[in-house]
């Protein structure tokens, strides 16, 4: 029997990322229709079994570090594993590292969950991420439907360095500047949770006219109109109170989406490496990473090792820069830049060693 890790966030509100589903399917295309059990990520040390189950061990861990370790029925396969920095103390007690040791060398998907392996004394390598292996299933090599903006990173009056006064008075300059592109944009334009300064102090409608605005007066430096004022806008964030099955499907018929679109523009990292893996054009768009702050240090941790992979934007002080790659002034669906070729490896390499686990446990 096979277990499927799953993050059901019965206890994290209202709302659920659909990425983490993203995740269980990468697991569940390599299990040929096993018979398979459904285990909560953030409640491992509850599952019970008579049986032995295996189970490849991808994703984010953890929130429950208390949760965290697997009863002696599962049969792990640690691949993908990435460890967020700020539950490594608490996740690091002798009894977690003493179980790792036995299942070592953990395959980690980036190379700060490797690192901070290593120096618990856990063997590990640097694996990538699961979900680049995605192609397997969903991979058709016809790119010919929509534009997808999904879930574009900004920032409160468009800088988040400034103080409050100048962020106010940008905004304020947003609304009034693009006012008549913004009145077009707002219906078709969906963004969840990226101005929490701003939530549950105005109405709701005149927020999202804000987060339009602001959109626009960063995203239009560097991308056409054609592709802001066309483009599909979509979320990954859904209503957590409904089904895993509900779930399955929202996440497969977004992976679908992925994988017919021309071209995607997102700041959601289980959206631009499923990208990579069917093939489809896109960039990864992200806060500064020369800063220190709280949700840099999550893009970074997450992205260690794996900067070669993706196409990316910084948001740098209100300006959209690359970095990295030399990319065009102004980014049209006809010179969209094509992907990396970097993450085959890790596909390549992914494919064989959750293969091999599968083979060796029939």
């Amino acid at each position: 029997m096979y277990g499927l890790l799953i993050r059901e966030g019965k206890n994290r509100g209202s709302f659920k990322n659909i990425g983490d589903y993203v995740q269980s399917i990468a697991q569940r295309q390599f299990l040929r229709n096993e018979k398979t059990r459904f285990i909560d990520i953030e409640e491992l040390s509850d599952f019970e079994s008579e049986g032995r189950v295996n189970l490849i061990m991808n994703g984010w861990f953890t929130w429950n570090c208390s949760k965290f370790l697997p009863p002696k029925c599962i049969n792990p396969l640690f691949v993908s594993f990435h460890l967020t920095p700020p539950k490594a103390k608490d996740f690091f007690t002798p009894e977690i590292i003493e179980y790792l040791k036995r299942y070592q060398p953990i395959g980690a998907r980036d190379t700060l969950t490797m690192q901070m392996m290593k120096e618990h004394g856990i063997d590990s390598y640097f694996s990538g991420c699961l979900t680049l292996t995605l192609g397997k299933e969903y991979k058709t090599g016809i790119h010919d439907g929509k534009v997808l903006i999904v879930d574009p990173y900004i920032e409160f009056g468009g800088d988040k360095s400034l103080n409050l006064f100048s962020k106010v008075w940008n905004t304020i300059r947003f609304c009034i500047k693009y006012y008549n592109v913004a009145m077009k944009l707002k219906d078709n334009f969906i963004n969840q949770d990226m101005l929490p300064r701003v939530r549950n102090r105005i109405s709701r409608k005149l927020e999202h006219f804000i987060e339009t605005a602001t959109f626009y007066a960063i995203y239009s430096q560097r991308f056409s109109n054609d592709i802001i004022m066309n483009a599909t806008y979509i979320s990954v964030i859904v209503d957590n109170y409904i089904s895993n099955e509900e779930k399955f499907k929202l996440a497969d018929s977004m992976l679908k989406e992925y994988a017919n679109a021309k071209c995607v523009i997102t700041s959601r990292l289980h959206v631009s490496f499923p990208c990579l893996a069917v093939g489809t054009k896109n960039i990864f768009v992200i806060p500064s990473l020369r800063t220190e702050e709280k949700d840099v240090r999550r893009y970074s941790g997450r992205l260690k090792g794996l900067e070669d992979t993706v196409t990316v934007l910084e948001l740098d002080r209100g300006r959209l820069i690359n970095t990295k790659d030399v990319l065009p002034e102004v980014i049209t669906i006809d010179n969209f830049p094509e992907n990396k070729e970097g993450y085959k490896f890790y596909e390549k390499n992914l494919i064989e060693i959750v293969e091999n686990f599968v083979n060796s446990n029939c």
